[in-house]
């Protein structure tokens, strides 16, 4: 979806015949857009800092959503996930309205997307299982404070700009500090809080398939899940997932995803797989000289 907006030279916002100008903050240039509204680069004119901007109005003509009530509502969700320890939600720092439209001002997290990421280069499967695992842990976190965020996929999951694998497998430390932030918080406030629970453990899954492949995830795993409203018991069903990823990936039943496609496969497909090379599980191919043992840990109780 193109980006409606331009930037004057006064650093507002020009939508269609309306120039915008929010109070204090000079906008640079757009970073992204959706159905609900573009997010802009600013910085702040008297302090010089420079921080993530969104605006919210409507984008498409069949949605009869009243945008402002949507922005004010998902700013107050961000702002209450951003006091939950271990969120990793961005930082709030102000929201009001400009010229009839609800705007909210984020810190700004220099990073690209995780859509962004996953394609930029072959990432080991022993980092993307890390990174799983952060984000399994972030969602806990936001469940024990009874929230979900709604719309978990991975344009909405930030990762560094400079991230040098090579480098972290040197200093495995580095791993224990990667830095990624969780933002555009979704809201129920349309939707029933069962239909909206239900979408959020959805997409969630879809984006844990994504970093994970080539494995299934609700393939590979037959432990019985919780109900969707059952925030903390379906957190944990995820949890056991994780740590049976090791033996899934060696173990008859396991699912490998070939042009898009999963299917599966008995212990002597399995056997011809990893002969063949097609699944390399190998320490490049893990990142992890000892696996599972550098990446298969025991998160807090859930």
């Amino acid at each position: 979806m193109s980006i409606p907006a331009d930037i004057t030279a006064d650093g507002n916002v020009r939508l269609g015949n309306r120039e915008i100008a929010i109070p204090n903050y000079r906008i640079e240039h757009a970073i992204g857009g959706g159905a609900n509204g573009v997010v802009f680069r600013a910085r702040h004119r008297y302090l010089n800092r420079q921080v993530a901007l969104k605006l919210w109005f409507r984008r498409r003509l069949k949605d009869r959503r009243d945008k402002f009530r949507q922005g004010i509502e998902e700013a107050r969700k961000a702002a209450d996930a951003e006091l939950v320890a271990g969120s990793r939600a961005v930082r709030v720092l102000e929201a009001g309205e400009v010229d009839g439209l609800f705007f909210a001002v984020t810190e700004y997290f220099e990073g690209i997307t995780l859509e962004e990421w996953l394609t930029s280069r072959q990432w080991t499967f022993g980092l993307r299982y890390r990174i799983a695992w952060y984000l399994c842990e972030s969602v806990a976190e936001l469940c024990r404070a009874h929230l979900i965020h709604g719309d978990l996929h991975t344009k909405n999951i930030l990762m560094p700009t400079k991230f040098d694998e090579e480098q972290v497998w040197q200093n495995p430390s580095v791993l224990d500090d990667i830095q990624i932030r969780i933002v555009d918080f979704g809201t129920s406030v349309f939707t029933s809080r069962e239909n909206s629970t239900a979408r959020h453990w959805r997409v969630f899954e879809e984006t844990l398939c994504r970093i994970l492949a080539p494995i299934c995830v609700t393939k590979l795993f037959r432990a019985p899940r919780p109900a969707s409203s059952m925030l903390n018991e379906t957190c944990e069903w995820y949890f056991d997932f994780l740590r049976q990823v090791p033996k899934l990936l060696a173990s008859a039943g396991v699912y490998w995803i070939k042009s898009g496609e999963p299917r599966a496969i008995d212990m002597a497909e399995w056997a011809r797989v990893l002969d063949s090379g097609e699944l390399p599980l190998e320490e490049s191919f893990l990142g992890y000289r000892s696996w599972p043992y550098g990446v298969c840990y025991q998160p807090a109780a859930v």
